[in-house]
């Protein structure tokens, strides 16, 4: 979901193939009646970079509705697409950078990582300088 949520707030900069997918896919899933609606208007504001108080405002639901709309969006594009648009190709990318598997601590760190995306406040911190000891000694 949040490959395919980046791929949303920066559509206008992504590559002509990868608009062309999510186009594809909101296209097939509309047809579909999979996507509703209320998440194809909140597409479209995203794409369109509107904050969550204009797209509150526009859309006449609150600012929580609208990232969960947005969330629900991006998980049915996500899934028509298949692995190249899912969340877990981002661990697949961390593991072949590693040269290994990763280990439970950093496989949930990678996952806190993703789902705070743009939001983290420890932004500093990543998979590579990832250190569970130093972490555990932050904590006491």
């Amino acid at each position: 979901m949040v490959i395919v949520k980046e791929i949303l707030r920066t559509y206008y900069s992504c590559d002509d193939n990868v608009r062309l997918d999510i186009d594809s896919a909101i296209s097939m899933l509309s047809k579909d009646g999979t996507l509703s609606d209320v998440e194809l208007v909140v597409i479209a504001v995203t794409k369109e970079q509107y904050s969550l108080v204009e797209a509150s405002k526009l859309v006449g639901i609150s600012k929580t509705s609208i990232g969960r709309e947005l969330d629900r969006a991006c998980e049915k594009i996500a899934n028509y697409l298949g692995h190249e648009y899912q969340d877990d190709k981002i661990l697949s990318l961390v593991e072949n950078k590693l040269g290994r598997k990763l280990r439970p601590a950093e496989k949930k760190f990678c996952w806190n990582k993703i789902r705070n995306f743009g939001r983290d406040k420890s932004t500093n911190v990543n998979i590579f300088n990832f250190n569970e000891s130093r972490k555990n000694k932050a904590k006491r």
